[in-house]
């Protein structure tokens, strides 16, 4: 682990993956504290967030580290609190609701492609990252929470990038807190920002019925619980569905084919009109692109429990309060699992294909009873996207590297990711 350490954060999950390929479907981590038992078969995946499901809690380093950020809400909670919340909210992601929400994201699209529209006159290049954070905070804000975030935009969008920072600089200090100096310093007011923040969204968005924060509270709550109701959506729903959009604007940089498909299928169904949510179902080259794009570049790239009781997982012994760590990046590029696993290739999720898998082998928003609760909102938002920009736009990377990536809080490019945008000539359907 040598390499992973002083490479960090670049060579962990390539390390990671040489020691899977190596030593096989669970293995034991003994780096920085405590030791872990990572995962990446579906076998065991079943077993834990299906068949054990009561045996594998929400704690542990981990965990703490995120409750630290975002309080004691859905995404932190265990047993009956989750239930009770997960219940509450349900509602809020039913079809009707959906579709009231992707007229939110198909407008914030168009609002994104229209500032890049102004780039590509002048030929200034994109800096992606904070480009599809700020597109995923404006729809989690609107959408969920009934809130034009505006001017809070801009420092949102910075106080999480250096959340994002800090907990890249040393691997084996899991617990954010633990910082020293100016990092600690930094840390702490990014804090700060969004405590302040997500309470006045908390305090706006109180006063409408009908939103995921009014479901959830389903009653008078203190301040503190409703503004940690408002963190733990904001921070789930935009960090994963950004950096998922950002390794897309990637793929269409980086993969001429990929970008053809998707622009021929999007002239084919939307012509030069805008993106509707009954569109969705007609554009499947663009779901399988978005499929492909979350296989390789899985944004929640492990998933930590901790063990209740002792138990066996592929045959190794895993004891009482022992780490546990679902990983789908590590299961997503398993050779025996995925033939020739980084090539790129969206007709691995042809209808027929995906039949013949186990449903357990592709897992990017989870699976069992907390498979991620905006599974179909972040998916409208990753088609709507690539139809926006696949519609307007080719994407030229002025890098021609491939693209760094951070396994942080979320797996995610570094910050060298930028592009540049021409836009599409339409008149006879070729780019």
């Amino acid at each position: 682990m040598r390499r992973a350490v002083q490479g960090w954060p670049y060579e962990f999950l390539p390390v990671m993956e040489e020691i899977v390929a190596r030593h096989g479907d669970v293995v034991r981590i003994a780096f920085g504290v405590p030791v872990r038992y990572v995962c990446s078969h579906p076998d065991a995946v079943k077993q834990v967030l299906v068949d054990e499901r009561d045996n594998f809690v929400k704690a542990g380093p981990d965990n703490e580290v995120i409750r630290s950020i975002i309080g004691t809400g859905l995404l932190t909670s265990d047993g009956s609190r989750w239930k009770r919340l997960r219940t509450s909210a349900i509602p809020q992601f039913r079809p009707a609701q959906l579709q009231l929400y992707s007229e939110v994201v198909a407008e914030e699209c168009e609002a994104l492609a229209d500032r890049w529209e102004k780039r590509a006159r002048t030929g200034d290049s994109i800096d992606v990252c904070p480009e599809m954070l700020r597109f995923a905070i404006s729809v989690l804000g609107r959408a969920l929470f009934g809130v034009e975030l505006g001017h809070h935009l801009h420092e949102l969008v910075g106080a999480f990038r250096t959340i994002n920072s800090e907990a890249s600089r040393d691997p084996t200090v899991p617990v954010l807190p633990f910082l020293w100096g100016e990092g600690r310093a930094r840390y702490r007011a990014a804090l700060r920002t969004i405590d302040r923040i997500c309470a006045e969204i908390a305090d706006e968005s109180a006063g409408s019925s009908g939103t995921l924060l009014a479901a959830l509270c389903d009653g008078p709550v203190n301040a503190s619980t409703a503004r940690d109701h408002v963190k733990n959506f904001l921070f789930a729903g935009h960090a994963t569905t950004a950096s998922v959009l950002s390794f897309l604007t990637y793929v269409l940089g980086s993969e001429a084919d990929v970008a053809r498909r998707a622009a021929a299928e999007v002239d084919t169904v939307l012509g030069a009109r805008p993106v509707r949510f009954d569109d969705l179902k007609e554009l499947d080259e663009l779901r399988r692109i978005c499929q492909e794009t979350l296989r390789c570049y899985s944004p929640v790239w492990h998933m930590p429990y901790q063990s209740r009781r002792a138990t066996v997982i592929g045959g190794y012994r895993i004891p009482a309060r022992a780490i546990v760590s679902i990983s789908p990046y590590l299961m997503h590029r398993r050779a025996d699992l995925w033939p020739d696993p980084l090539r790129f290739d969206p007709d691995r999720f042809l209808r027929e294909r995906v039949r013949e898998r186990s449903p357990y082998m592709y897992i990017p928003f989870g699976m069992g009873a907390r498979r991620c609760i905006g599974e179909r909102l972040s998916t409208i938002e990753i088609t709507m996207m690539l139809a926006v920009l696949s519609r307007r736009f080719v994407v030229e990377l002025l890098d021609d590297e491939p693209v760094r990536c951070m396994p942080i809080l979320t797996f995610r490019p570094d910050d060298r990711l930028r592009v540049r945008v021409r836009p599409r000539s339409t008149a006879d359907g070729r780019i």
